[in-house]
């Protein structure tokens, strides 16, 4: 277990990637709950060791490890027909870097735009709708085109980028994918973390049959990068963004297993939020809940509320308060009422009581 001496982001976990993880399963399969929580525990200690000799601290990756309601998350897209290079991957990501700033902290999720629905159709109308274009005259199939997803974007980066790439000829445009969508669901299956930027450091993920002493590069270092690795198993489970996602892909009971092995399933617990917490809602953060048009809710209906967006997404800065020992995780919530909005929730995790307590909404 962390031991936790503040709620400073040195003692935060700030994200544990079980979507699809076998290495969990595995360990589930085959441990208890207890150990998995001792497991994971170790491993989580033993990468910030392995960071800090590489020169990097877990605590300066906050921002490329958790959404934010601040910054937006984007997605390039990018015609591969029109790059005469089998390593078109490479020859795209060296004409962004030509044009990135160099200062930023950011994850890079790449791939193809493959077809696991076979529905090219759907996969069409969901890229031109998000594109905003009626049709891509171009267009033959879905796999044609290379995905870049970037978090932590300001708005001036997401305006000079797309005005940088415009000359590029491969480039087809540029989505904003702060806000929910179908092609954001989609993204989430099909898009494989492939490095954190740093500043002008790059962290990637190398075989665990490679020692974590050594680095392997990049590719990026004729543009003035440096670039550290380490081993998959640490990079998969603690290192790797999720984007979020409104359908069924949580991995929340291996989160909370970061921090107790005492687990509930977060889908069968209840939402609590305290009288006198409800009050300061609506009486002090008025703003908030009329944008979210809650002004007129009861309480029961705002934990109804929250819980129905609970279920299908992610936590984030898990971490132990040390005043009581309890249990704290955030989350971000999306909801649409004349427009979409996103708050952030933090929660208090109640084995015991078989609940989710609201700390905060903002």
């Amino acid at each position: 277990m962390i031991n936790c001496m503040t709620c400073t982001s040195n003692d935060v976990i700030f994200s544990l990637n079980g979507r699809d993880n076998c290495f969990l399963d595995i360990l589930k399969k085959d441990l208890n709950y207890e150990e998995v929580n001792k497991s994971l525990s170790s491993i989580f200690l033993k990468l910030k060791e392995i960071l800090k000799g590489k020169g990097i601290e877990y605590s300066s990756l906050k921002h490329a490890l958790t959404p934010s309601r601040e910054k937006i998350e984007i997605l390039l897209i990018f015609d591969r027909q029109k790059i005469d290079n089998p390593g078109y991957g490479q020859v795209i990501m060296d004409y962004l870097f030509q044009n990135l700033d160099s200062n930023g902290t950011h994850t890079f999720m790449c791939g193809d735009y493959i077809d696991i629905i076979d529905n090219q159709d759907l996969l069409k109308s969901m890229l031109l709708a998000e594109l905003g274009i009626a049709d891509y005259e171009k267009y033959y199939k879905s796999n044609q085109f290379y995905f870049i997803y970037i978090n932590n974007v300001s708005e001036s980066l997401f305006n000079k980028l797309k005005a940088k790439l415009g000359s590029f000829s491969p480039f087809v445009g540029v989505i904003n994918v702060f806000h929910g969508s179908l092609l954001k669901d989609y993204l989430s299956f099909i898009l494989c973390n492939s490095f954190i930027k740093i500043d002008k450091c790059i962290l990637k993920q190398h075989p665990d049959d490679v020692d974590n002493d050594v680095n392997e590069l990049s590719g990026l270092e004729k543009f003035g990068y440096t670039t550290k690795s380490i081993q998959d198993v640490y990079y998969l489970l603690f290192l790797s963004y999720k984007i979020e996602c409104t359908q069924n892909n949580s991995d929340n009971h291996f989160s909370i297993c970061a921090l107790t092995p005492n687990i509930t399933d977060p889908k069968k617990m209840f939402i609590k939020i305290s009288d006198g917490k409800f009050n300061y809602l609506k009486n002090e953060k008025t703003g908030i809940m009329k944008r979210l048009n809650f002004l007129n809710i009861s309480v029961n209906e705002l934990e109804e509320k929250i819980k129905n967006r609970i279920e299908n997404n992610y936590f984030f800065n898990l971490r132990i308060c040390s005043k009581d020992n309890s249990y704290i995780f955030n989350i971000i919530l999306e909801f649409n009422t004349n427009k979409k909005y996103k708050v952030l929730a933090s929660f208090k995790y109640d084995y015991f009581k078989n609940e989710l307590f609201l700390i905060t909404l903002y």
